[in-house]
């Protein structure tokens, strides 16, 4: 699933918050997504024509508009949570505790746009009105403590609480918890809540930052389970003012990243690979919001982390925001590669062929029909060295007639399925012959690697 999503927007934290709770987080890609009164956002407006977020593509295309109609549509598939009660009295009175809490973030956000503008056109008429509507929310949300605090969590509270958090976002200066502090109390423990403590907004252009030089890391998650991250990375990522990454990281790392500043690191930007996948306009913007965060970030003294799996310079998805902030001095955090992790799966020496003690690192879709390199598998395989394919978009029978261009048909061949991954790791091996035959018998995972040489010895 898409999402079109954002670090400030109330709603797009509640969706993401009730994708939290009904274990669908991570089943959502998420696509920064600007948007205002004042302009119109064509990548937005082609899932939805009202240009709003948050809106969510499902799997099979529908597009889903409203944050109240995603979370309703993200509870309905899920097994693990009930955010909207099936009794009908029940779902009722939540659904009237989220109009609430829905209806103070519609004035909280109209009263900002008020006093955001240019103090010539401020309306004081206005002001005043949102101001006493917020207010008397708050107060009735406080002598309904004792109700709200009875009830199972659901969207109601759900609701209360992304509008009592958009106070906090937009309205330091309201203090509205010096005479309301039971309501105070409250959403303090709904803040801790991971599905709330996962979501906080953020501004990036206003992240507070200490008096230091700014940096900007590359930081090598490893691969396989979270405990191949290394001091150095856990270090960095604990230190971290603003944190890009995939969208699971922070579940996967909440010990370095609970509360931080986060935002999703894309695939391929800043590189040729994400103009195949994505068309110019949209690319742009992501690189644009991404670039604006990080250099208000760094400028400010702030240090930036951009999380990636393995090795990123072998092949690596974000290998671009090197070369984009190349101006930076940007510090690559090495970590435990998919090749390091397959080698010690293996339990073999990789260099220690009877022929060779090389070893060539390359693509399985450099076999694929019109592939041009002076690299195609044919050639390579000639040297008879020890090959190692990173297996993105390979076919298999290709890959397999090229290579026997240099090595017999029973050279010794090991497919590495996820790599350093207790649990999940695992090794087939064959033949060069065979290799179609062995991969053929289940499917394989996205995660693998192909190994081609004698220093595996018998097949």
């Amino acid at each position: 699933m898409k999402l079109h999503w954002s670090t400030r927007s109330p709603y797009v934290r509640k969706v993401m918050a009730a994708a939290i709770e009904t274990g669908l987080d991570a089943a959502i890609q998420t696509r920064l997504s600007t948007v205002s009164l004042s302009t119109v956002n064509t990548d937005v407006e082609r899932d939805n024509p009202l240009g709003k977020i948050p809106t969510l593509v499902t799997d099979d295309g529908m597009a889903l508009y409203d944050s109240l109609v995603i979370c309703e549509y993200l509870d309905h598939h899920s097994r693990k949570s009930r955010l909207f009660p099936r009794d009908f009295e029940q779902r009722l009175a939540a659904l009237r505790w989220h109009a609430l809490g829905n209806g103070l973030t519609d004035i909280l956000i109209l009263w900002n746009n008020e006093r955001g503008r240019d103090p010539a056109h401020r309306s004081a008429p206005h002001l005043a009105a949102f101001r006493a509507k917020a207010e008397a929310t708050l107060d009735a949300l406080e002598a309904s403590m004792d109700e709200l605090e009875r009830r199972e969590f659901d969207i109601g509270h759900l609701g209360v609480a992304v509008g009592i958090g958009h106070a906090d976002f937009r309205f330091a200066d309201l203090q509205w918890r010096a005479t309301r502090p039971r309501l105070s109390q409250w959403a303090d423990r709904m803040a801790e809540r991971e599905s709330l403590r996962r979501t906080v907004q953020f501004d990036p252009r206003n992240i507070p930052m200490p008096a230091r030089t700014g940096k900007l890391y590359l930081v090598s998650l490893g691969v396989g389970d979270p405990d191949h991250l290394t001091l150095r990375a856990d270090r960095v990522m604990r230190e971290a003012d603003l944190v890009l990454g995939q969208a699971d990281a922070p579940a996967r790392y909440p010990a370095q990243l609970a509360g931080k500043p986060f935002m999703e690191a894309g695939h391929g930007l800043f590189t040729p690979m994400a103009r195949r996948r994505a068309p110019m306009d949209e690319v742009e913007e992501q690189e644009a919001a991404r670039s604006r965060a990080i250099r208000d970030c760094v400028a400010a003294g702030g240090t930036v982390a951009i999380l990636t799996q393995g090795d990123p310079t072998l092949y690596g998805p974000q290998i671009g925001y090197l070369d984009a902030f190349r101006d930076l001095a940007p510090e690559v955090v090495p970590g435990v590669s998919s090749f390091a992790a397959a080698n010690a799966a293996l339990a073999c020496a990789v260099t220690g062929g009877r022929g060779s003690q090389s070893v060539i690192l390359s693509l399985g879709k450099n076999a694929n029909e019109g592939y041009g390199g002076r690299d195609r598998l044919s050639m390579l395989a000639k040297s008879r060295s020890a090959l190692v394919l990173f297996t993105m978009k390979t076919d298999l029978a290709r890959v397999a007639d090229e290579l026997r261009a240099g090595y017999p048909g029973d050279t010794p061949v090991a497919i590495v399925c996820h790599a350093g991954r207790s649990g999940g790791q695992a090794v087939r091996r064959a033949t060069l012959d065979t290799l179609v035959d062995a991969a053929g018998r289940e499917p394989l995972p996205f995660e693998h690697l192909i190994y081609v040489g004698d220093f595996l010895g018998e097949a």
